[in-house]
């Protein structure tokens, strides 16, 4: 199974908790964003589908507690570490 497949069904066994994935943006920076995998609440605007599987979409916690607009996407292929249920899953190595 290749690491995108893994991750991809490490993020839908998760249920509910909250996961946080620390990954490179396509400009270089760091980002950490925090979700649950399980929240489908309505995207909203035109968006297009994601046709590549290494891309997934989520709803960052922090922003939607604070009413702002909070999806967001990230490549499986750019993550740092992933963090769930007190766990640290570190792919820099």
């Amino acid at each position: 199974m290749a690491i995108s497949e893994t991750i991809r069904t490490f993020l839908q066994s998760a249920g509910s908790t909250i996961i946080t994935v620390e990954f490179i943006k396509k400009d270089g920076t760091i980002r950490k964003i925090s979700f649950n995998p399980r929240d489908r609440n309505e995207i909203k605007g035109t968006g297009t589908a994601v046709k590549n599987l290494d891309i997934i979409r989520v709803r960052d916690f922090n922003l939607a507690r604070k009413n702002e607009p909070a999806w967001r996407s990230f490549n499986v292929n750019s993550i740092r570490r992933i963090n769930c249920n007190r766990q640290t899953f570190d792919f820099t190595v």
